[in-house]
């Protein structure tokens, strides 16, 4: 939708509508007649969680990308249950955090 009809619709009862579209601060700006910048796309994440080559060279695939510790954790477990077998680091920077490969004794 253009805002121009978006701002009709607004003053009428649908403005619940637009929160949910939009956002408070979305409906704000766009009631305030200003510019409304829909999405942005991340590229950078502080963890990351990759699957590599077999010996361990190259990245295969980007798996995801996270910003909280937590989160980066239990995805990195999935990852591992989901595909065995298959070399998956869970990296915060160059640093490794979780390795697949990794042997662990407790």
């Amino acid at each position: 939708m253009r805002p121009a009809r978006l701002l009709r619709v607004a003053g009428g009862s649908h403005v619940l509508g637009l929160f949910v579209l939009f956002g408070i601060g979305g409906v704000a700006s766009l009631l305030a007649g200003k510019r409304l910048n829909m999405s942005t796309t991340r590229t950078h994440f502080t963890f990351r969680v990759d699957t590599w080559t077999p010996d361990g060279e190259s990245i295969v695939e980007h798996i995801a990308g996270v910003e909280d510790y937590q989160v980066a954790l239990v995805t990195y477990r999935a990852a591992c249950q989901r595909w065995p077998g298959i070399p998956i680091t869970l990296r915060q920077g160059a640093r490794m955090i979780e390795d697949s490969r990794r042997l662990r004794v407790v």
